[in-house]
């Protein structure tokens, strides 16, 4: 039976790695992935590729981390430019987690160890998350809109 990469993956992806690229490199069997006139055990390719692109992937997310360490946002615009890069990052992290985490053959390779550690983490990272959404609906987004315009803020 052949099949193609799963495209979900392409969240995990630099943006110009896809599972359509590496489809192209070769068609992918249960067993065995033709690569030209050669034939190479399928684990050992896709083990391969996905090692290549994770380290991509880990090397772009250490560039957007020093990044935003050493921003220093000149004006307004600037600062909602900053902030949109914070969300999109978090954005495609949650998308490719969540991809990952969606194959039963991917999270199987995570032992229960593994998946204890990530939950602690996410549990983690969640719970920081909605202390910081609730403070900045009680801080910034309460009244955001002058009442004297209605019901509707569009008018």
């Amino acid at each position: 039976m052949l099949k193609r990469l799963d495209p979900c993956f392409d969240s995990l992806l630099p943006s110009r790695i896809s599972s359509k690229n590496i489809a192209h490199q070769g068609v992918v069997s249960d067993s065995l992935i033709t690569l030209g006139k050669k034939q190479l055990p399928s684990t050992l390719i896709l083990s391969t590729n996905w090692n290549e692109n994770i380290e991509k992937i880990r090397e772009g997310i250490i560039e957007l981390k020093e990044n935003l360490k050493g921003a220093d946002p000149k004006d307004r615009l600037d600062l909602v430019s900053k902030i949109m890069d914070c969300i999109q990052f978090m954005k495609q992290s949650n998308i490719g987690w969540a991809s990952m985490l969606a194959n039963p053959q991917m999270a199987n390779e995570l032992d229960e160890e593994a998946l204890r550690d990530i939950f602690g983490k996410f549990r983690k990272i969640t719970i920081e998350r909605i202390e910081n959404d609730v403070d900045s609906i009680d801080r910034y987004m309460i009244n955001l809109i002058p009442r004297n315009l209605g019901s509707d803020p569009l008018n």
